[in-house]
């Protein structure tokens, strides 16, 4: 009897391994790049989406022939960190860090919203490259624990090359979206003024285990457990307490527009919820009907910049704290 249950402990304690090693390559690491930057897959897309990814195709050209400098940085752990800085017509201190999602690219994210920051907000433009993504350097990715860090050092760049007077936005998508919640609650540089986030979790560990359950079927008790450890020990980060963005939430310091897609499935509208629920300083919310996970922008675009110039137009006259005085609420019914 003994011998059937360590052989039944053992086969349980192999599968959790296998799951783990699965889901840190297909989760925490880099993959192989595209030549266009975007994703592949398998299984056939829907009309609405597949008509996305043309434009955003056709975007991404016409962005990655703008003028533009490529700039590098040194992350706090010796990784080489890579973006593109686009720079407007006229002179400008208004600066929008776009940080883009999971296995994505800043042009795959971005490159439709590029000329309305450019040529209407009349915005510089940093469009990076996250840790273990593209020209950038590393292998593991942290869902936010390290690439916060990563933001806030490019957003002190930025400062370093605009003045101390720049006004700085932070963008993200998906993953992005996280990442940039976590350096609002980190005290980001004094000229960080407001935060989008668009599709972001409430934290990557509830992403993860919400991803493996619904996605995969995969419900063994003890995984998450197991990968949690696994991440501590091979990526150096904890994803279960370094990436809470709903429960570091009331440590925010800028006011924030919150988007997200009410069809969402991959990150769902009730983590947005739930997120904007928690949130205690000035802040609006655009959701969007209809709108898959990071389609937003291609469902409601007018109501996409409306959030955003709402949110803009006030650093002229926010207080010297970063903080906004936000007070609308868009939200197409």
């Amino acid at each position: 009897m003994w011998i059937w249950f360590l052989a039944i402990a053992a086969a349980y304690v192999f599968a959790v391994c296998i799951v783990v090693l699965i889901a840190y390559n297909e989760a925490f690491t880099r993959k192989k790049e595209n030549p266009d930057g975007f994703e592949r897959t398998k299984k056939p897309l829907p009309p609405d989406k597949q008509a996305c990814n043309e434009q955003c195709r056709i975007d991404s050209a016409r962005a990655a022939a703008l003028p533009s400098e490529v700039i590098t940085i040194t992350a706090f752990d010796g990784i080489q960190l890579v973006a593109n800085l686009y720079t407007p017509t006229e002179p400008s201190d208004f600066v929008a860090i776009l940080v883009h999602g999971f296995h994505a690219s800043g042009l795959e994210n971005f490159a439709s919203m590029m000329p309305f920051y450019l040529n209407d907000l009349h915005c510089n433009v940093l469009l990076i490259d996250q840790r273990a993504h593209g020209r950038s350097g590393g292998k593991v990715i942290t869902f936010g624990a390290l690439e916060h860090k990563d933001v806030l050092m490019w957003a002190q760049t930025m400062v370093e090359r605009f003045g101390e007077n720049c006004k700085i936005v932070l963008h993200g998508i998906s993953m992005g979206a996280g990442t940039v919640m976590l350096a609002n609650e980190r005290k980001p540089p004094i000229q960080v003024k407001a935060i989008v986030e668009d599709c972001g979790y409430t934290s990557g560990f509830e992403q993860i285990k919400r991803t493996m359950r619904q996605e995969h079927h995969i419900r063994l008790p003890g995984v998450m457990l197991a990968l949690e450890c696994y991440l501590r020990v091979r990526g150096g980060f904890s994803l279960k307490n370094d990436t809470k963005c709903l429960q570091n939430m009331p440590w925010a310091h800028c006011s924030m527009v919150f988007i997200h897609g009410r069809e969402d499935t991959f990150v769902p509208f009730e983590m947005g919820e739930r997120l904007y629920a928690a949130c205690g300083r000035p802040k609006t919310k655009l959701w969007v009907p209809d709108a898959a996970h990071a389609m937003c922008y291609f469902v409601a675009e007018q109501d996409y910049q409306q959030a955003i110039r709402a949110l803009l137009a006030r650093t002229e006259t926010s207080p010297q704290d970063g903080q906004l005085n936000l007070s609308s609420t868009i939200c197409p019914s």
